[in-house]
């Protein structure tokens, strides 16, 4: 039993067995081409050759002015959800209720 699926790319019908069912694209020629081009964009986005010809990833944007603390409300950066103050806090007691989140206290 074979399933009917349409190329995302060049419109055309095909056919797969169950198993491969989530496939979105053909086997021709011309759509695994634009697929390899669309990956090397992709890739090409994701890394850039820095002198030595290494592959490394962009670093992130600082995004220091969007997180703030969820106990004081400061800035966390480079933390994501709590200040260099507030976490040892956090990792000892429960933040939320105040008491020691430790189980066996």
């Amino acid at each position: 039993m074979l399933i009917k699926k349409k190329c995302r790319i060049c419109n055309t019908t095909f056919m797969v067995s169950p198993q491969k069912s989530s496939r979105a694209y053909c086997d021709a020629e011309a759509c695994r081409e634009i697929r390899k081009q669309q990956y090397q964009a992709k890739q090409k986005r994701l890394y850039r050759l820095k002198k030595g010809r290494r592959r490394t990833a962009k670093p992130r944007p600082a995004t220091e002015g969007q997180r703030s603390c969820r106990r004081c409300g400061r800035s966390c950066y480079p933390n994501y959800f709590f200040c260099n103050t507030c976490h040892p806090y956090v990792s000892d007691y429960d933040w939320n209720s105040g008491q020691n989140s430790c189980k066996s206290c």
